[in-house]
């Protein structure tokens, strides 16, 4: 279990996150790149958020959540595996 009070002391103690980092995204692929398999691409969801996600009644499914595992599929040339679970308690 988490104290509260020692978290909310260390973040107002913690030094200030500099906003204003510069992020260089290189124009070519480095040398020692490699290409990720097809496989590793995957959702989780929590299973408490299932219905939303899923579509809350059956018949009418989310066509966001649709769309989105179609577009995933498309790019990745196979269909997305989905795990529901997570931790509940």
């Amino acid at each position: 279990m988490i104290n509260t009070a020692a978290l909310l002391l260390a973040l107002a103690l913690a030094p200030p996150i500099k906003a204003d980092a510069a992020i260089g995204i290189p124009s070519r692929l480095p040398p020692y790149s490699k290409v990720l398999p097809k496989g590793m691409l995957g959702l989780s969801i929590e299973l408490d958020r299932w219905p939303s996600w899923s579509g809350s009644e059956i018949g009418s499914p989310n066509s966001y959540f649709n769309q989105v595992l179609s577009n995933l599929a498309s790019r990745s040339g196979q269909a997305v595996p989905i795990r529901v679970g997570g931790e509940l308690g």
